[in-house]
């Protein structure tokens, strides 16, 4: 049983999302910043199209990087776990325990942090050479160290 403060299915309203990709200004504004956008501030150098394109062109260029450091890793991961199965290096003993258990359980933890930071850093240089492309100032940090 419904209570009397639901609403019934029949007074629902439906909820519409975005209906078109955002331009880069939207995307990557601070709150600040997109106030000043949503009151109708100037939209940089870029149209509409063009923005949707750069948006677009980021996007690839994060995914590309997240794939060629993923399948980078992976293969890394395979061709050590061939190695250490396949040859006596395996076999090797470090402290009491096989070296095949060590480098999977040890070894690959630091190369994964390696990537993860790799990444950010440059996902985070695409990102400013895209708000140079477009023309758009980067947010200024505050005393935090966040954008205002």
């Amino acid at each position: 049983m419904s209570s009397p403060e639901e609403p019934s299915p029949a007074t629902w309203s439906a909820v519409r999302g975005p209906r078109a990709v955002p331009s880069v200004r939207e995307a990557l504004l601070s709150s600040g910043q997109a106030a000043e956008h949503a009151l109708g501030a100037e939209q940089g150098d870029l149209s509409r199209a063009e923005s949707a394109a750069a948006v677009r062109r980021l996007m690839r260029a994060q995914l590309r990087l997240a794939l060629v450091l993923g399948v980078g890793f992976f293969v890394l991961l395979v061709v050590v776990g061939l190695l250490l199965t396949a040859t006596s290096i395996g076999g090797l003993l470090l402290a009491g325990v096989p070296l095949a258990w060590v480098v999977p359980g040890v070894g690959f933890f630091p190369v994964l942090l390696g990537t993860a930071w790799f990444f950010q850093r440059r996902a985070e240089a695409n990102e400013r050479r895209w708000v140079e492309v477009v023309g758009l100032t980067p947010p200024t940090p505050d005393a935090d160290g966040e954008p205002r």
